[in-house]
């Protein structure tokens, strides 16, 4: 081992002298002060390829506070949700809510049904009844409107799937038999919420033909005129505007969908047996024949379809496709709260969705919001 020591510090480029071991520690302290202050860095690389660097944030003009965060579209959603609330008018009671509104028939004839002499004019609408159903039996509530139309149900328990119908009797022949004295029922879902009131605004009356020139089968089959069924309602789920077409003679209604003020082929239609405005399945559901939803959950993913009264989204949590059942209670927003038309155009958007899932597996969609920018790349891509 010796000779070898020997051997190794000969060579030339080995040789060390006590004047390079004071030149090299001289060298090394250089390096250290210069690092100390600043000089040179950390490593050969500028800091910005350093493991765990980010980009110091620019410092806002003029004094500015940076912009926020975006919400997250759950979040958006829960605010929308909040804000249309705490919109609507207080009422008087911790654990109970109200429904308030008004009513208009026009073009009709009404009918008393027990005399079936025409109603006086100075009678109004005193004679129609409202009624507010629930599933679950908790209400069962019928109110008469005021000779104006205006009405109140007073003190409901909160509840998420009742329905408001009204019903009369009319000279006219609406289902097409070739006689009068037909009746004539509506319905609608609604919501109750504790300590608010929910609001309704209805609008009953012959369908105008140029609203319903392009409806399907030709119109020669149609015996009787369709019943325009209009109504704005503000609930806590939500703000919509609603107008309906129901077809007796055909038992199905079409709603406008698209938000054009026509009733085409590429609207949503129902079938309808009892023509109430009400679609089958809809009232089915809402009535509790499939029982009542086991879970309700938030849907937020991108719009892969858009075909009928079916949304499929490909939800980013589950990374799975899920179908959505839209009824005439679905509201379609955008994320400031304005109705969305239902159109193939949302395809590719990304959308946030309250939805009631039943033990059949049905997913009924009560609120769909439109989100104003993708939020995710592309489906499945996080």
């Amino acid at each position: 081992m010796e000779g070898d020591w020997r051997k190794v510090s000969k060579h030339p480029l080995r040789r060390i002298s006590l004047h390079g071991l004071v030149a090299l520690s001289a060298l090394i302290l250089l390096v250290n002060a210069l690092s100390a202050c600043g000089g040179g860095g950390p490593g050969k690389h500028p800091p910005e390829l350093q493991p765990g660097w980010q980009r110091p944030s620019p410092p806002p003009e003029d004094g500015a506070e940076p912009p926020p965060e975006a919400p997250e579209p759950e979040e958006l959603l829960s605010n929308y949700l909040s804000d249309q609330a705490s919109g609507l008018e207080g009422w008087p009671s911790s654990t109970l809510g109200a429904l308030s509104g008004s009513i208009s028939i026009t073009g009709y004839t009404l009918i008393d049904p027990q005399s079936l002499e025409p109603v006086p004019p100075e009678q109004g609408l005193n004679d129609v009844p409202l009624r507010v159903v629930d599933p679950e039996d908790d209400i069962d509530s019928i109110t008469l409107p005021d000779a104006q139309g205006n009405f109140l149900f007073p003190d409901l328990p909160p509840t998420t799937s009742a329905t408001l119908s009204v019903q009369f009797v009319v000279a006219e022949d609406v289902d097409g038999d070739g006689y009068g004295i037909d009746s004539i029922e509506c319905k609608l879902p609604i919501r109750i919420m504790a300590a608010r009131i929910t609001s309704v605004q209805l609008d009953i009356s012959p369908l105008k033909p140029l609203s319903y020139e392009q409806l399907e089968p030709p119109l020669d089959i149609l015996t009787a005129t369709p019943i325009a069924f209009n109504y704005s309602y503000q609930g806590p789920d939500g703000d919509r505007q609603r107008s309906l077409a129901i077809l007796r003679a055909l038992d199905r209604n079409w709603l406008d969908s698209d938000l054009d003020g026509e009733f085409t082929p590429d609207d949503l239609q129902f079938a309808d047996e009892n023509a109430n405005g009400l679609g089958d399945e809809t009232e089915d559901y809402l009535a509790g024949s499939a029982g009542p939803p086991t879970a309700e959950r938030v849907v937020f993913g991108a719009i892969l379809s858009v075909v009928g009264n079916i949304i499929t989204i490909f939800s980013y949590e589950d990374m799975a496709s899920i179908e959505l059942a839209l009824n005439e209670g679905t509201s379609l927003v955008a994320e400031d709260g304005a109705e969305f038309p239902l159109t193939r155009d949302l395809v590719g958007r990304d959308a946030v969705a309250v939805a009631q899932e039943y033990r059949d597996g049905h997913i009924a969609a009560s609120l769909i919001m439109v989100l104003p920018e993708t939020y995710s790349q592309e489906p499945g891509g996080g």
